[in-house]
């Protein structure tokens, strides 16, 4: 582990993992939790959240619409994506 900015990092090889992936992943953190995650400053997080398939549908529809177009993919792919946010996907991209 070693602090970057402050804040205690993980290291695994050559790449810094956030603690809050970690976070993103867990099974036990609660739907709240999660959805404040979708607007976290770090990608790698989002990353994370967006392939979970048990966030809130409002969490969905924030990461489809994310800045980053890998996390934004990666949510629209998820085979858990509610059908009104392919809906809404479909109408804004045709």
């Amino acid at each position: 582990m070693t602090a970057l900015h402050g804040r205690a990092h993980l290291v695994c090889e050559d790449e810094v993992i956030h603690p809050d992936v970690f976070v993103a992943q867990s099974p036990h953190t609660s739907p709240v939790a999660l959805f404040r995650l979708t607007t976290h400053a770090e990608s790698s997080v989002r990353l994370a959240l967006a392939s979970r398939r048990d966030l809130p549908a409002k969490a969905y529809e924030r990461l489809v619409r994310d800045p980053d177009p890998e996390v934004a993919e990666a949510a629209a792919s998820n085979p858990s994506l509610p059908v009104h946010v392919m809906e809404e996907l479909l109408r804004t991209t045709t």
